[in-house]
């Protein structure tokens, strides 16, 4: 088993969250690995076997190769691994992929498309011809970043009350309400409904909905670490 974990440079921390590297054993892994969606979409390069996915868009598994665009996920979803889980992902924050490439991946909801679809740069058939070789993620994670900063000159501001906004129910662990975060960002609900889908690629009532879940996660995977160790 084999993940590695990088940051972006630091200009790109406000697009992307992350980058991961993981080459798993299928014997290493369940059978199907079960994910709580995070309200971010993804980037991933695929250097293993084929893997199947199953969410409320799939119901009957849908096969997955190469390089593809992960759009948000609005509930549960399952990744069965082919003989070896090997990958590198680009995580983004909420508003991230819209603003690097003025694309919304609204129509993606519990949907993925390949790559070149949505995006035509020789970066990526490049990295994805390193399955051939011996995968070196940080040089990988070298080559997306300086990418994705020429992406960030061009980087669009449009419509920068959904960012900050998005702090706030991060920050309220979605306790507030659309007609709140309407009046905050100074715009009527319906034009706040219609901005935050086009650039977060969900609705805002769903985004919520997604923090709140994702809080009461962390909140009891606190108090069961707190108890095995005899805290309480």
């Amino acid at each position: 088993m084999n993940v590695k974990v990088f940051a972006p440079s630091p200009e790109l921390k406000s697009y992307i969250k992350q980058y991961v590297y993981y080459n798993i054993e299928k014997q290493l892994i369940p059978r199907n690995l079960k994910f709580i969606p995070s309200g971010k979409s993804f980037m991933i390069f695929n250097f293993g076997d084929p893997f199947l996915i199953y969410n409320q868009a799939h119901c009957k598994w849908l096969l997955q190769t190469g390089n593809i665009i992960v759009g948000q996920q609005d509930a549960y979803y399952l990744l069965s691994p082919g003989k070896e889980l090997i990958q590198f992902c680009i995580v983004f924050h909420p508003t991230g992929f819209y603003r690097l490439f003025n694309q919304t991946i609204s129509e993606l909801v519990n949907k993925s498309a390949p790559l070149e679809f949505l995006i035509n740069h020789e970066i990526f058939p490049r990295i994805g011809d390193m399955r051939a070789e011996k995968i070196n993620p940080e040089l990988i994670a070298n080559e997306l970043n300086n990418f994705f900063w020429k992406q960030f000159l061009f980087a669009k501001r449009k419509y920068s009350f959904i960012e900050y906004s998005i702090g706030l129910i991060n920050s309220r662990n979605g306790i507030i309400t659309i007609k709140e975060l309407a009046n905050i960002s100074n715009t009527c609900e319906r034009n706040y409904r219609r901005r935050f889908v086009e650039i977060v690629g969900i609705s805002p009532k769903k985004y919520i909905q997604l923090i709140r879940l994702q809080s009461i996660f962390q909140s009891t995977k606190i108090r069961l670490l707190k108890k095995s160790i005899g805290v309480i």
